[in-house]
């Protein structure tokens, strides 16, 4: 279960809930398409729902995160500080991904820093918005900066779930899609309680 989006400029936002197998890792690998690589593209990936991947997945995650290295400018995947042992395990297989452009953070307002030096100023603000639409309840904004009010325009955006489309294909170029995999079971129970 997981959604990509590329709404505003070079930044793309994924939000990982569990890849289970490497059928699921490969979807998530096509969810990246050729509109969302170009340009440089900024990555936050959110995965603090993840409670841990079977050793197939990251293994698979490794290898994807290989291939997809050249096209990223930066990336950085978000989990949970209270998960200690998907921390080890993402930080191994990025570590094993070769990419120096690529780190793992515990801290929103630290991976925020650290994509916000490449981004413009509407990208922040969509970044901001990921952040908090998702954000463990505390209070604090994740920018160090007032909350984000409302979303951004959905002009330009590129919306890619878990799920293939009806069609098999693609989305068009320039066809904005918003289909999300809805979160169900465990996941969904815990994700409704944050």
């Amino acid at each position: 279960m997981f959604s990509v989006e590329r709404r505003v400029g070079r930044l793309v936002e994924a939000r990982v809930h569990r890849l289970s197998t490497a059928s699921e890792v490969e979807r998530y690998r096509r969810a990246f398409t050729s509109q969302m690589l170009m340009g440089g593209p900024i990555l936050i990936a959110d995965h603090r729902p993840v409670h841990i991947y079977p050793q197939d997945v990251a293994s698979k995650l490794t290898d994807i995160f290989r291939t997809l290295n050249p096209y990223w400018d930066r990336a950085a995947l978000l989990i949970a500080p209270t998960n200690a042992t998907l921390g080890l395990q993402l930080r191994r297989v990025v570590r094993d991904s070769l990419s120096p452009s690529r780190r793992v953070f515990v801290d929103a307002g630290e991976a925020y820093s650290f994509l916000s030096e490449a981004l413009q100023p509407n990208e922040l603000a969509r970044m901001t918005a990921f952040l908090e639409e998702s954000a463990p309840p505390s209070g604090q904004p994740v920018s160090g900066r007032e909350p984000a009010s409302g979303r951004t325009p959905p002009s330009g955006q590129e919306a890619v779930s878990g799920r293939a489309p009806p069609s098999g294909r693609e989305p068009v170029s320039g066809r904005p899609q918003s289909s999300r995999e809805p979160a169900s079971g465990r996941e969904g129970q815990r994700r409704g309680m944050r």
